[in-house]
């Protein structure tokens, strides 16, 4: 098997379709991807983790505090979904990905226990259940001293939560999304999100700033189970750094022992100072834990990090923005940092997003920033079809055109947008891989 035959098969197996799940009456749960890894030697068992979830921030998060354990020596592993392009940027060690090699190869072992699993009546294997296998498997095999997992879906019932204990849990901002899974209130997600939190003698959990619903759910588990909880530390303000504009870095200040530091991020959008404060958190627990991460590697971990999809801007005429906010808490986040670096000028939008989301929301929040809309249907069974989401915008007095592709929906919008524009091209990460390869094509 090589690579492509491995996306080949994975992308053959039946889509997860999410079903709402009820207190004791759950549509889905995490036997097959234990008897899986039981198959595999337990490759989940010889790792320590970092888990990470939360409903937005999440994959910014993780991917700050691998780079600042990798900068500080450490053997780091990195899980995180969805894939922008390839199913390898999911699986990493320090700043490189898995090979297509290594990928196919753990693929074809885990495919051969599914097959044996699924003779033997245990049901085969989700994609998202083989893909968190490999990762477990690839982590011991390279004996990565410590990994940063990120959730897919919830918590409790996601396939990463079969880890032991973490050394820490970190939640971070909590709002409604997967509300036909997970549930209709703060409350009900926060519940599901929480579920990672397990007691353990190292243990810690790490909030970034949530809604009081939220947060409240969230400390009665840590009471419940024995698990002390903190919060992230905040950024400054007044005297001081100011944040960026210069669509290069942002600055910030926080308090470590009393005393000031600034750092840097390359990730000019304004949400990203909170998401590098909670990495910063996480990152001093771990030094508590016995980590050695002197300050250096934090400063040049925070500072060469990169995620692409999060507020990633394409310089040009007009300049681009592709930025993967996929829920009305992420859309107002984006639509402060548009007004942040681009205060009155009009935005060209280019929508793609998921129906399980709170979307009308989202396009609410975007309306008043831009009134033209190129919207695509994004590549999942869980997508809300283009048409719908412009008959919505045109009902609310905007202007919309569905394109049948990513490529079509960017170049319209360049052309809308023109000299001096701006276009923002925004939604599920699902649209998002496309819209960030499209930009690319145009930019040329």
């Amino acid at each position: 098997m090589n690579y492509c035959e491995a996306a080949a098969f994975l992308g053959s197996l039946p889509p997860f379709v999410p079903m709402r799940t009820a207190p004791g009456e759950d549509l889905f749960n995490l036997d097959k991807i234990r008897i899986l890894l039981g198959m595999l030697g337990n490759p989940e068992t010889k790792t320590r983790f970092v888990h990470v979830a939360g409903s937005n921030g999440k994959g910014s998060v993780s991917a700050f505090l691998q780079n600042i354990l990798t900068e500080a020596g450490y053997r780091t592993g990195l899980y995180t979904s969805p894939s922008l392009v390839r199913l390898t940027e999911r699986i990493r060690i320090g700043r490189e990905e898995i090979s297509g090699e290594d990928f196919a190869r753990l693929t074809e072992r885990i495919r051969e226990e599914s097959v044996k699993m699924d003779a033997a009546g245990q049901g085969f294997p989700s994609e998202f259940e083989i893909l968190t296998a490999a990762a477990f498997l690839f982590f011991s095999e390279e004996h990565c001293d410590i990994a940063v997992l990120e959730t897919g879906l919830g918590g409790r019932l996601d396939a990463t939560n079969v880890i032991p204990a973490p050394l820490l849990s970190v939640i971070t901002p909590i709002s409604l999304e997967h509300t036909q899974v997970l549930g209709d209130t703060l409350a009900e997600i926060a519940r599901e999100k929480a579920g990672i939190i397990k007691s353990g003698p190292e243990t810690e959990v790490l909030l970034a700033p949530q809604p009081e619903e939220a947060r409240d759910v969230i400390l009665r588990v840590c009471e419940a189970r024995g698990v002390p909880a903190r919060d992230a530390l905040l950024p400054l303000s007044g005297p001081g750094p100011s944040e960026s504009r210069d669509l290069r870095t942002r600055e910030f200040s926080v308090l470590i022992g009393g005393v000031r530091k600034t750092f840097r991020i390359g990730m000019v959008a304004p949400y990203q100072t909170g998401n590098a404060c909670t990495a910063l958190t996480a990152a001093l627990i771990l030094r508590e834990k016995g980590f050695r991460i002197p300050d250096e590697a934090l400063s040049r971990g925070l500072a060469g990090t990169r995620w692409p999809g999060r507020f990633e801007i394409f310089n040009g005429n007009p300049v681009m923005i592709v930025d993967g906010s996929h829920n009305p808490a992420g859309a107002e986040t984006l639509g402060a940092a548009l007004a942040a670096h681009f205060p009155g000028r009009e935005v060209t939008f280019v929508a793609g997003i998921l129906a399980d989301k709170s979307w009308t929301g989202m396009i609410d929040r975007m309306l008043p920033l831009g009134r033209h809309f190129y919207a695509i249907t994004p590549d999942s069974p869980r997508a809300l079809p283009a048409a719908v989401l412009a008959e919505y915008v045109r009902g609310k007095g905007g202007i919309a055109e569905v394109c049948p592709d990513a490529l079509s929906a960017v170049r319209a919008a360049v052309r809308t947008a023109g000299d001096g524009g701006v276009v923002c091209a925004f939604g599920s990460l699902y649209s998002v891989g496309a819209l960030r390869e499209a930009a690319l094509l145009v930019r040329g």
